[in-house]
């Protein structure tokens, strides 16, 4: 089984436009990339996958599964009244922060400030706000921070999106606390709600077939936390989740995804809250074999659409 990940599906947005900012995928080639994949693999309905992705079941061959990151509005607006027209159904994670405490995530206000803002302005202005809060740096990275950033940056976007998407330099409050100002200074009336689904979308989505998963609270890297900080992270985020209607299974997927993002411990933690499968991102198809038991249903791989025909995102990487 090929399990597909998307995030942003939106059309152009002139005030979000610069080049660095958002990678998204435009509506007409999400609806061709259905096209092509309906042609060519089998969707199980929302109970057979969840039979399949429990290990209860296994895959057919030729089959595909999508699922969505980041509970962004586009995927209430865009995805989902186009996969309600084909009867597809999908897993949509969601990092509950925007939706319990009304937040935008560090690392969607990075996206948004570089594709409004030139980049160079929006570094200088966070080297500003370090410079004046240097207990927010991390003190085993403090020298490292300082030789990286000091001058002139080749390529400032690249080093705000590593500056901000990791705990490597800043504490994660400290990345809440420098976005929040960035965005009081370039993008004030940036609104949550034109960014994230609302509890109302959620809830809609489920009731019509979509698997609603969890995301982690901020959509932090889990293998930087400790284990509390892990702990309230899934936890959090599960608990969020419930109640908002749809199939009865806790299933979540790794912030960033990829193997340096989360570690055994989160994987333990998954176990322990009865997580019934994960997703992680790797470019491998979910084996029978992998499904099969508890603990590698944990971290189960997934494609990025721009491995499929007419996946590839307009914008840089995030």
């Amino acid at each position: 089984m090929k399990a597909i990940v998307y995030h942003y599906v939106r059309g152009h947005d002139a005030r979000f436009s610069r080049p660095g900012g958002i990678r998204r995928l435009e509506p007409e080639s999400f609806r061709r990339q259905l096209d092509h994949l309906q042609q060519r693999l089998r969707f199980p309905d929302a109970s057979e996958l969840i039979e399949i992705l429990s290990g209860r079941r296994s895959p057919p061959e030729p089959s595909a599964v999508l699922t969505f990151d980041d509970g962004l509005r586009d995927h209430h607006q865009v995805v989902y009244p186009e996969l309600r027209s084909r009867m597809l159904p999908a897993i949509f994670y969601v990092p509950t922060a925007p939706m319990v405490h009304g937040s935008i995530l560090p690392v969607h206000a990075i996206h948004h400030l570089l594709g409004a803002v030139e980049a160079d302005t929006v570094l200088q202005d966070a080297m500003r706000w370090i410079d004046a809060h240097r207990d927010a740096l991390l003190a085993d990275h403090r020298d490292e921070y300082l030789y990286r950033h000091r001058g002139a940056v080749p390529q400032p976007a690249a080093a705000l999106k590593r500056l901000i998407n990791g705990r490597r330099f800043l504490r994660a409050e400290a990345r809440r606390a420098l976005t929040t100002a960035l965005l009081a200074r370039h993008l004030p009336d940036l609104d949550p709600a034109t960014i994230y689904m609302s509890r109302e979308n959620i809830q809609e989505m489920s009731a019509h077939g979509m698997i609603m998963g969890a995301h982690s609270m901020w959509h932090d890297s889990l293998c930087e936390l400790d284990r509390e900080e892990q702990r309230e992270e899934i936890l959090g985020s599960l608990a969020a989740m419930e109640g908002l209607g749809g199939p009865s299974v806790r299933t979540f997927a790794f912030p960033y995804g990829g193997f340096e993002s989360f570690d055994g411990r989160a994987v333990e933690l998954l176990l322990e809250a009865g997580v019934d499968w994960c997703f992680s991102l790797d470019p491998t198809e979910v084996t029978a074999e992998q499904l099969s038991a508890p603990r590698s249903r944990q971290f189960l791989p997934r494609f990025d659409c721009r491995h499929f025909p007419h996946g590839a995102e307009v914008g840089s990487a995030p």
